[in-house]
C-alpha cells in the first residue's frame, strides 16, 4: 500500500480521471492493515473497553463496506463508457459529479452499520469488538444475514454482472472491428476519401483499446473471484455472534 501511495504521488500519469477510482480503491484499503496493526492486540482479550470496542467495531465495518463498493465504482464507471458514453462525458467533465460515487460509498459505509445496529439493538462484543451481538440468537441471525447481502452478494455480484457485460459488448464489437481492418489492408490510400479513410482509422484505433478493456475486463473478474472469497472468509468469522463459544 505505502509503495502504490509512493507512486501515485511521483507519478503524474497515474493521476488522472479515469484513474481515479481505480486509486481510491487501492488507497482506501489500507484501511483495514492499519486496523489490524493499531488496534489488533488491543482487541483480542475480553477486557477491551467500551469506547475502544465501538470504535474498532464500526471501524472494522467501515473498512468492509469500502473495499467491495469501491471496486462495484470501478466497474460502474467503466460500464458507463462502453453503454452509456453521454454520461461517461458528464462525469469526466464535472469535478462533483466525478467525486460523488466516491462521497455515496463512504456515507454508505459510515450510515448503514450505524442503522442496522440501532434498528436491531444490537451491541459490540467486547471480545473481539464485532458488532451485531444480541442476547436474542434470532436478532443475531438477522444482523448478518441483512449485513452481508448488502456486504458481499449486492456489489460484487453487480460488479461481476457488469464486466460479464462489459466482455460480451467488446466481444461483439471486434467481430465488426475485425471487416473494417480487413478493408484497411486491401483498400488503397487512393481509392478512399479523406473524410472515410479518417473514420476508418479511428475506428481501428477504437478496436486496439476495446481489446485493451476486455483484457482489463478479465483481470477485473479475476479480483472480483478474490474480493467475493475473502469477503466469504470475514462471513465465517462472524458467525462468532451467533454459535456460542465459536
Amino acid at each position: 500500500h505505502l509503495a502504490f501511495i509512493l507512486v501515485l504521488v511521483i507519478s503524474s500519469e497515474i493521476r488522472t480521471r479515469n484513474l481515479l477510482y481505480v486509486n481510491h480503491a487501492t488507497v482506501i484499503s489500507i484501511a483495514y492493515p492499519i486496523l489490524l496493526f493499531g488496534f489488533g492486540n488491543s482487541t483480542a482479550n475480553s477486557q477491551s473497553s467500551q469506547f475502544l470496542c465501538t470504535f474498532v467495531g464500526y471501524y472494522r465495518d467501515f473498512t468492509n463496506f469500502t473495499r467491495p463498493f469501491s471496486i462495484l465504482i470501478i466497474a460502474a464507471y467503466r460500464y458507463f463508457g462502453v453503454f452509456h458514453i453521454n454520461l461517461y462525458k458528464r462525469l469526466n467533465n464535472n469535478n462533483l459529479l466525478l467525486i460523488m460515487p466516491i462521497i455515496m460509498v463512504w456515507f454508505l459505509s459510515i450510515a448503514f452499520p450505524i442503522t442496522i445496529n440501532k434498528a436491531l439493538n444490537t451491541s459490540v462484543m467486547t471480545m473481539l469488538c464485532l458488532n451485531g451481538n444480541s442476547d436474542s440468537r434470532p436478532v443475531s441471525i438477522v444482523y448478518f444475514v441483512i449485513n452481508y447481502i448488502v456486504l458481499l452478494v449486492v456489489p460484487n455480484f453487480v460488479t461481476v454482472f457488469f464486466y460479464v457485460r462489459i466482455m460480451l459488448e467488446l466481444k461483439r464489437i471486434k467481430s465488426r472491428v475485425g471487416p473494417i481492418k480487413k478493408s484497411l489492408k486491401i483498400a488503397t490510400v487512393a481509392m478512399l476519401k479523406e473524410q472515410n479513410l479518417r473514420s476508418l482509422m479511428s475506428k481501428k484505433t477504437n478496436g486496439l483499446n476495446y481489446k485493451n478493456e476486455k483484457t482489463f475486463a478479465k483481470h477485473f473478474l479475476l479480483m472480483c473471484t478474490s474480493v467475493i472469497l475473502t469477503t466469504s472468509g470475514f462471513c465465517i468469522f462472524y458467525l462468532n455472534n451467533i454459535i456460542p463459544d465459536y
